[in-house]
């Protein structure tokens, strides 16, 4: 498995990946992503400074999801790591791959000092595990926040934010 700068050869296996309605429910992927979506998740991929980057896990040359590293702050090297793989590759530990190959790019190709990160405490709790596993901890500056729209899967549902640094990576 690998991950790959994403570019226009990944915009319709994206496509197909991201039309299961649950792709947005719990990721930052719009609802009824299109291709001007993907187009400019490769945009923003390429500018210079990069405000994100979108990197698309593959095995095979088969597309599985997708990688980002968001809100980048280069000056202090730190930024947000988000992922998301097709329905089909749930619950298979890839997603612990992915995180755990944009954590290794994060660090120690990009140079980040920290990442943080969020995930719903009840409606995605497996990417809470996997983040988890990495050595993200609660992130002490913030607190849940309620989900609310598309992101309200169960009742009472919160994002929980958490953060790693790279001593504390494993």
């Amino acid at each position: 498995m690998k991950l790959e700068l994403i570019d226009s050869r990944h915009i319709q296996p994206l496509l197909r990946i991201a039309a299961d309605k649950r792709i947005a429910q719990t990721s930052g992927v719009p609802e009824n992503c299109t291709e001007q979506d993907i187009a400019e998740w490769i945009s923003r991929s390429l500018q210079v400074p990069a405000p994100e980057m979108h990197f698309v896990l593959t095995a095979n040359d088969k597309v599985l999801g997708c990688c980002i590293l968001k809100k980048i702050d280069w000056q202090n090297r730190e930024a947000e790591l988000s992922y998301w793989l097709g329905v089909d590759f749930w619950g298979k530990g890839l997603g612990s791959t992915a995180a755990r190959l944009m954590a290794a790019t994060a660090f120690d190709i990009l140079g980040m000092k920290a990442l943080n990160s969020h995930y719903l405490k009840s409606g995605n709790a497996p990417s809470g595990r996997i983040l988890e596993k990495l050595g993200f901890e609660a992130d002490p500056a913030r607190q849940d926040l309620p989900a609310e729209g598309r992101f309200l899967i169960q009742p009472g549902d919160v994002w929980t934010f958490v953060k790693l640094s790279r001593k504390a990576f494993s």
